[in-house]
């Protein structure tokens, strides 16, 4: 996406953010790996509501932060809690950071990754930030999560092809590829998965699935091709709740270091 669109999108959806579970628990995983080594000085990229921080800070770290986030009204929700009384925020294109060589100890990067048009790129400049390559950042596995793949199932059997923002970093030999690509090599690579039931309120991630760039082809169908794959989108989301299957979230939790 372009980061304006980025940009908007986020500050519409600020101040309900923290409402998701998915978010908070997959920062939860991402500072348990952080505090396994702690660090003094701690950058957070595409900080958001500054849900990575305030999960270091419940585990106890005793870092300084910063956090950057392209998105003013994300940061304007951050700015609120008690995190911002130890955290620089900034708001910063996070392909151009602010920011010296070898500044911070750690960088973090918490469910931001499918919105790097070259996500090589954005590794490469938080490597450069960052002492010893010592980057943790997440990325969804094939499949990973539920409800997008329904959408794209849907809008495919009506002959629409949405492109997938997770694939380029949805495999091990993916990952690896990028990360060689921005001059580091992958130190730790494990799978978390998060499971909740499927809802029938679940039906408003088609809007959210089509309403960015990634969208785009199914907004460019005519109307009717529209409303046909909305309507397969919900016929598949009614079966998968009346069989109680679950909202399956599985990411990888990915930590670099230099090459």
């Amino acid at each position: 996406m372009k980061g304006n669109e980025v940009a908007d999108r986020f500050d519409r959806a600020a101040a309900t953010y923290d409402d998701s579970a998915v978010p908070r628990w997959l920062a939860g995983q991402a500072a348990q790996l952080a505090m396994a080594s702690p660090a003094e000085l701690v950058l957070d990229v595409a900080t958001g509501t500054g849900l990575a921080i305030e999960a270091m800070i419940s585990l106890g770290s005793k870092a300084s932060f910063t956090g950057v986030d392209i998105s003013s009204g994300m940061l304007a929700q951050a700015a609120r809690k008690p995190l911002a009384a130890r955290t620089v925020l900034r708001q910063a294109d996070a392909n151009q950071l602010p920011f010296q060589d070898n500044m911070f100890d750690l960088t973090i990067c918490v469910s931001a990754m499918p919105y790097f048009r070259e996500p090589a790129r954005a590794l490469a400049e938080w490597r450069r930030v960052t002492r010893h390559g010592r980057i943790i950042f997440t990325a969804w596995t094939e499949g990973g999560l539920t409800l997008p793949r329904l959408v794209r199932l849907a809008a495919a059997e009506e002959g629409v092809i949405l492109p997938d923002p997770t694939a380029a970093l949805a495999t091990v030999d993916g990952l690896r590829l990028v990360t060689a690509a921005a001059g580091l090599r992958v130190a730790h690579l494990s799978v978390v998965e998060h499971h909740q039931p499927l809802l029938q309120s679940d039906a408003a991630a088609w809007d959210r699935v089509t309403a960015g760039e990634f969208g785009q082809p199914m907004r460019q169908a005519d109307q009717e091709t529209q409303h046909r794959a909305r309507a397969r989108f919900l016929r598949l989301l009614t079966d998968a709740t009346a069989a109680e299957n679950s909202n399956r979230t599985s990411a990888y939790l990915i930590e670099t270091a230099h090459a």
